[in-house]
């Protein structure tokens, strides 16, 4: 079956956001983890498109959806106002939170998988399934119990970001958007030398929406280490034990 595709405009009078938005949907696409099974293609004609970012702050947004929409045409609407986002299904609000761009083009999606095949039941293991057989062991006053994780809770202003490190910076947001992560992680998993993710995990801090933060740290506790449990003899089982040797002499 062939691969859909979405076509995608942004809608806005400022360059900044299309630069952001362009940022974080190519970080989507090219993710070899994203859940998004669609190909995604931003597009500067408007007329090609069937996905609109629509920016309900810029006033010239109401002068261009008539010619922009056809009736088949999916609207995400973008704006600080939530009075104003009521309206539209699909919806971001500025700043944007962590995943929120995903989950809308996850949603947009998975619609288009209603109208040709049932969507896979994901089976949850029962409590029977969950077996417990040892008990942890206490770790040692040298033994880290905790790590910091970092987790994304707002993108930044990512056209204020040097283009030197905006490509990593956005893989980083993509990353943390999802779940949280150990620096140690991050580096390992998109292959970061961890110099330049510092100067990332800085960047993603300094350049923070006005009244926002970017990163929440978490702290995570480290699994412990199971030990094996000896049993040691009782009294009985010694005394027991030691008769029935000497039965088996006397025999």
């Amino acid at each position: 079956m062939s691969q859909l595709i979405h076509t995608i405009h942004f809608t806005s009078s400022q360059p900044n956001l299309h630069r952001m938005l362009g940022s974080m949907l190519k970080v989507y696409s090219d993710w070899a983890a994203s859940p998004l099974q669609a190909r995604w293609v931003v597009t500067t004609e408007p007329k090609s498109a069937n996905v609109y970012v629509v920016d309900l702050d810029d006033e010239q947004y109401f002068d261009q959806m008539p010619t922009q929409r056809s009736s088949d045409s999916i609207v995400i609407a973008l704006s600080k106002s939530t009075a104003l986002l009521k309206k539209y299904p699909y919806h971001l609000s500025q700043p944007i939170r962590n995943a929120a761009l995903l989950d809308i083009l996850t949603r947009i999606e998975a619609n288009d998988l209603k109208t040709t095949q049932p969507l896979p039941q994901v089976i949850q293991p029962s409590m029977t399934d969950l077996k417990t057989t040892q008990k942890p062991k206490q770790p040692s006053n040298n033994t880290p119990t905790h790590e910091i994780h970092y987790q994304l809770t707002h993108w930044p202003d990512l056209s204020q970001i040097s283009s030197e490190l905006l490509p990593n910076t956005s893989r980083v947001c993509a990353l943390l958007a999802t779940k949280p992560y150990h620096l140690n992680a991050i580096a390992d998993f998109l292959n970061i030398p961890q110099a330049e993710l510092q100067q990332v995990i800085s960047s993603i801090k300094q350049h923070a929406f006005a009244n926002t933060n970017t990163l929440e740290l978490i702290h995570v506790a480290l699994p412990q280490q199971p030990v094996a449990i000896t049993e040691h003899p009782s009294a009985n089982s010694y005394f027991l034990s030691k008769l029935w040797g000497k039965f088996k002499r006397a025999s």
